[in-house]
C-alpha cells in the first residue's frame, strides 16, 4: 500500500455553540442560528419550536403597540431561552464528564424527585421552578460556560 499519514489521529467532540448576539435591531435568531447542543439529547427540534414561540411572542406585542424596530424587544425571551439552553448544557457536560446518568438515575436508592426531575430535563421540560435538580445544575460550576 501506498498510502500516507498526513497527521496524527485525534478525536473531534462537543460541537454545541451558543451565538453570543441572539437578536437585535429587526432580526432574532431561532432554532441552530440561537444556538447548538449535542445532537445524541434530540434537543435540536425542542430549541427551534421554542425560540420560534418567544420570537413570535415578542414580535407580535411590538407590532401591536409600534416598537417592531426596538432592538430591546427580544430580552425577556431570550433569557427565558437561556434558562433552558443552558440548562440543556449543562446536563449534556455532565452526562459526559460526570457519569451522572449512572450515579443518580440508575442506582435504586435514588429518591424518585430526582428521577422525576431529570427525566423533566431530559423530555425538555427546562422551564418549570419547581425542579430542585435543574436549579442546582444552573447554580453549579460548568467547565465551559461561564455564569
Amino acid at each position: 500500500m501506498d498510502a500516507e499519514v498526513l497527521s496524527e489521529v485525534r478525536m473531534e467532540a462537543d460541537f454545541s455553540y451558543l451565538n453570543k448576539q441572539r437578536f437585535g435591531q429587526r432580526f432574532a435568531c431561532c432554532g441552530d442560528a440561537a444556538g447548538f447542543l449535542d445532537p445524541v439529547f434530540s434537543s435540536g427540534f425542542l430549541f427551534a419550536v421554542k425560540t420560534a414561540e418567544l420570537v413570535a411572542d415578542q414580535l407580535h406585542e411590538a407590532l401591536l403597540t409600534g416598537n417592531e424596530a426596538d432592538p430591546e424587544i427580544q430580552i425577556s425571551g431570550d433569557e427565558s431561552y437561556q434558562v433552558g439552553f443552558k440548562t440543556m448544557y449543562l446536563m449534556i457536560e455532565r452526562f459526559y464528564c460526570s457519569g451522572i446518568m449512572q450515579k443518580l438515575f440508575f442506582e435504586q436508592d435514588r429518591h424518585m424527585r430526582i428521577r422525576k426531575e431529570i427525566t423533566a430535563i431530559l423530555v425538555g421540560d427546562l422551564w418549570r421552578e419547581d425542579n430542585v435538580f435543574q436549579q442546582g445544575l444552573l447554580r453549579g460550576r460548568s467547565k465551559i460556560i461561564a455564569a
